[in-house]
């Protein structure tokens, strides 16, 4: 039974995902471990959207038995397979976390993408600078009260917290006044 969790361009992305990412065609019946890494995620993905093993293998021209053994290795390689993991995992990215993924769109799109995104990449350093700055008064604040600071902690027992204020504020207005 097909769970349609999944639309057919969805599935049109998830494949272009995986083809990228493993740089290969899972359609093809390759048997080098690039291709079965890719067939593989393919598969875990699919599951996982709600499809049936028989499903998935007929969309990968394969048995389901090769997709039960698909998901049963999948979380053995992901351990033990550094490369696949990273692999994997930026397809499972592409599918879960983009709203609107790079893959459909047109060039024209990815043009205003990428002006747009050099523009948040602006502000962004825009806001880095500025927390720069704001840190590096914070420290310079930090060596300047830092001892005064440190002293005043130590030596104030709670509860009495009031009353040091009290006689900071009558020192100081003494030294000022």
């Amino acid at each position: 039974m097909l769970n349609e969790h999944i639309t057919p361009t969805q599935q049109t992305l998830l494949r272009r995902s995986v083809n990228y990412h493993f740089e290969c065609d899972i359609d093809s019946k390759c048997r080098e471990r690039r291709f079965v890494n890719a067939r593989m995620t393919f598969s875990y993905i699919m599951k996982k959207r709600g499809y049936g093993l028989s499903s998935i293998g007929k969309l990968l021209n394969k048995n389901h038995a090769t997709i039960i053994h698909y998901l049963k290795n999948i979380e053995w390689y992901m351990k033990t397979d550094s490369e696949f993991r990273g692999k994997f995992n930026n397809v499972y990215e592409d599918c879960y976390l983009d709203d609107e993924s790079v893959h459909l769109l047109d060039e024209d799109a990815l043009i205003k993408e990428v002006f747009s995104l050099r523009k948040e990449n602006k502000i962004l350093y825009s806001q880095v600078e500025s927390l720069k700055k704001e840190q590096a008064r914070s420290k310079r604040d930090e060596q300047r009260f830092g001892t005064i600071f440190e002293t005043i902690q130590n030596r104030t027992h709670p509860g009495s917290e009031d009353e040091v204020l009290s006689k900071l504020n009558i020192m100081y207005n003494g030294l000022y006044n």
